[in-house]
């Protein structure tokens, strides 16, 4: 379950409202952003961070935030990509950390 709204990621990514032909795409990036959160948080089941619209907002940000980067992968898949009005943009070359890691984290597998 995402901890962001796709009227969120929407908004994010200054495409306007979700429409009928946008809808599944933006809900998949929210979704695999959420899974991917979910992976770095490795929370205990009993313990589950609330979904949107109550999630934390550092949380909510960081779904943001991945949403956008599932979003723009395709235009970004060879490394660069960009359109005439913003030039070429580069990839990044370092793997992407949520800022929500150290608060919401339960499981630091220390032995």
């Amino acid at each position: 379950m995402a901890y962001c709204t796709i009227e969120e990621l929407a908004e994010a990514l200054h495409i306007g409202a979700p429409t009928a032909d946008n809808t599944d795409f933006l809900t998949a990036c929210i979704e695999a952003g959420a899974e991917e959160l979910d992976g770095y948080y490795d929370r205990f089941d009993y313990d589950p961070i609330a979904p949107a619209p109550d999630s934390p907002y550092l949380v909510n940000r960081d779904n943001v935030l991945a949403g956008v980067r599932w979003y723009k992968a395709n235009d970004m898949i060879f490394g660069s990509g960009g359109f005439a009005e913003t030039g070429l943009l580069q990839a990044p070359n370092t793997p992407w950390l949520p800022k929500s890691i150290v608060p919401y984290k339960q499981q630091w597998g220390i032995a």
